[in-house]
């Protein structure tokens, strides 16, 4: 499989000025920045992360080469090389959609670019939050925790088969790049009143601070575990009213793969996008018992799951779906989907990939939803009739260009059609 892009491990979150500088937000309005489109793990082995990671040997190299009595300019020409310590930081930067969006992900000089391994620590700190959220309904930023917790985690997981020493040299470099990789968001907008534009910029890590066994904490407590770590606060303040808290948190933890994962994140996170911004949808697949459908564009999908978007014969149907099967049928087998399947638009040649999520999950995740924010769609409900249904047929039709693609939506539209 060729891969190209970062692979993803992440959490959509919403920012808002008790998370940063008062002046990044002067004006006090949100900023939603849906992160499961943004990257923050690159794939194992890749040009990128082996790159990034030989900055040590580099500066190592010039500081014996300039001990030796070599100048800068020659050492540069032997070894081909930046030598400054600064220029072996790695930066690599992401234009998001068509609102001057920006993501950057910031290597520390020594440790790298974050890789897959890195997001099954980070994984298993989302699940200690996810899981002590669901056990006392509260959320502490701080985890105490020993190496040898994160290895048990990621052998019950079959992420590895057995214990070795290697994985605590891994777990602690992984924890201290999780603290020093350094992610940021800008976004440049026109401001009407001043007549120019501005830009409002975040930058944020996973891990704020690290307390290493025998430390202090600031409130003088001994630190008796072999870590303990502070989730940076934008990521803590935004996990508590975040949709992750209230998707089906047995369903994500039984899939084995990080791609799965991350459509499931993905999937999950349109999922509650669209019920709180189209409610009425929601409505009448519930009152009509419709499949509720979720679309990405192929080459968007293709890119979220770090994937080498295919050209000339390669781009079919059958190839675009032979890459992502493994994963899609992954959360059909764990009841998050019933089926999916992939459209070409005759009038541009584009294919799209189009996601129907089960009844019963979607049953699940209204009943989430209820519980969590008092939502009741009872009195809405009633407020659906004939004409609302046909304008939904309406809409969905005009998405699929293949009429072989109706099939799926059997319940909806006559047979006729």
């Amino acid at each position: 499989m060729e891969e190209s892009k970062p692979n993803q491990l992440t959490i959509p979150f919403v920012i808002t000025n008790d998370d940063t500088d008062k002046h990044h937000n002067p004006k006090n309005f949100l900023v939603n920045l849906e992160l499961a489109k943004f990257p923050f793990f690159f794939i194992s082995k890749s040009q990128k992360v082996l790159q990034s990671r030989i900055g040590i040997e580099m500066y190592l190299t010039y500081k014996k080469l300039k001990n030796s009595g070599l100048d800068d300019e020659t050492i540069k020409k032997m070894t081909n090389f930046n030598i400054s310590p600064a220029d072996l930081i790695h930066e690599e930067t992401f234009n998001i959609g068509s609102n001057n969006e920006k993501w950057t992900i910031r290597a520390d000089a020594f440790l790298g670019f974050p890789d897959e391994f890195d997001s099954l620590v980070w994984e298993y700190f989302l699940y200690i939050l996810s899981t002590n959220y669901y056990t006392t309904k509260k959320i502490n930023p701080y985890i105490s925790f020993n190496k040898l917790d994160v290895i048990n985690y990621l052998v019950s997981k079959k992420y590895f088969k057995q214990y070795y020493g290697k994985l605590y040299t891994l777990v602690d470099a992984s924890i201290e790049r999780l603290f020093m990789t350094r992610y940021s968001y800008s976004k440049g907008f026109y401001v009407k009143e001043l007549n120019h534009y501005t830009a409002e910029d975040y930058m944020f890590s996973l891990i704020k601070n690290i307390y290493r066994k025998n430390t202090k904490l600031p409130n003088g407590v001994i630190v008796s575990s072999d870590y303990i770590i502070q989730i940076d606060p934008v990521i803590y303040f935004n996990f508590i009213n975040n949709y992750f808290l209230i998707s089906p948190h047995s369903l994500r933890l039984k899939l084995n793969s990080l791609q799965s994962k991350s459509l499931y994140d993905k999937l999950n996170y349109m999922l509650y996008y669209s019920l709180t911004q189209n409610t009425s949808d929601y409505i009448i697949c519930i009152k009509y018992q419709y499949p509720v459908y979720l679309y990405l564009a192929s080459n968007t999908l293709y890119e979220f799951l770090g994937l080498k978007y295919p050209k000339g014969k390669n781009l079919c149907k059958s190839y675009l779906i032979s890459k992502v099967k493994p994963y899609c049928d992954q959360l059909i087998d764990k009841g998050f989907l019933s089926t999916y399947f992939v459209d070409r638009n005759i009038n541009t040649n584009k294919y799209n990939f189009f996601f129907l999520v089960s009844l019963n999950y979607t049953d699940t995740f209204i009943n989430n939803i209820h519980k969590r924010f008092k939502l009741n769609l009872s009195d809405k409900k009633k407020n659906i009739d004939f004409t609302a249904s046909q304008n939904y047929f309406s809409k969905l039709k005009s998405l699929i260009f293949e009429k072989d693609n109706l099939q799926y939506f059997s319940n909806i539209f006559p047979d006729k059609e």
